[in-house]
């Protein structure tokens, strides 16, 4: 196997947006990825960490997250063969690192900036941490909230991180991520 090694003039953001594109087109074509691709973008977010510039990786990078995002929230992970499943799940690892090392920069001002933005929709969080595992159409009696209105409250927060879902056939069920407890507890400071 050859190793591509990165070399130290080459800009990482302008690789990792290449390697970006070429893994969202070999995933949604259903493609292996070569060790070495895999490799390559080890190498290239290492060295991204090393500058301490992970929360510019650009539009591509974004895009690959998402569409692994969503693949793993419908399910498709599991109609995967286990060669493509590891490579998924390769992928997948590197971009949580990068997610968490962002996270762990941002998460006291984001907290509160959605905390404020969505107070509006506390009784949500609440009665997701009371009944974790909740079926949507007993959250949407429990919230009092139309199926519209959850239904949007969910796209627009899906990638935030504050709660989870799968589904299992036609329904689907949520739960709240420690994220979303976090959210949770400064709402409850809002209120008092």
């Amino acid at each position: 196997m050859e190793v591509i090694k990165m070399e130290e003039k080459i800009n990482p953001y302008e690789v990792l947006d290449n390697l970006s594109k070429s893994l969202i087109k070999r995933i949604d074509n259903g493609n292996s990825i070569q060790p070495e691709r895999l490799y390559l973008l080890m190498e290239v977010v290492s060295k991204i960490i090393e500058k301490g510039e992970t929360e510019k990786l650009g539009e591509s990078f974004d895009e690959l997250r998402r569409r692994l995002q969503s693949y793993y929230q419908y399910g498709y992970i599991e109609k995967m063969e286990s060669g493509r499943a590891f490579d998924f799940g390769a992928v997948w690892s590197i971009v949580k690192m990068i997610e968490i090392i962002n996270d762990r920069k941002q998460e006291p001002i984001l907290i509160r900036h959605f905390a404020e933005k969505y107070f509006k929709y506390y009784q949500f969080f609440f009665v997701l941490k009371e009944f974790s595992g909740i079926e949507f159409f007993e959250l949407v009696k429990k919230t009092k909230m139309s199926i519209s209105e959850l239904a949007g409250l969910v796209a627009r927060l899906q990638w935030e991180r504050f709660f989870s879902f799968s589904r299992l056939g036609k329904k689907a069920y949520f739960y709240l991520e420690e994220r979303g407890e976090e959210l949770l507890m400064v709402m409850e400071e809002i209120k008092k």
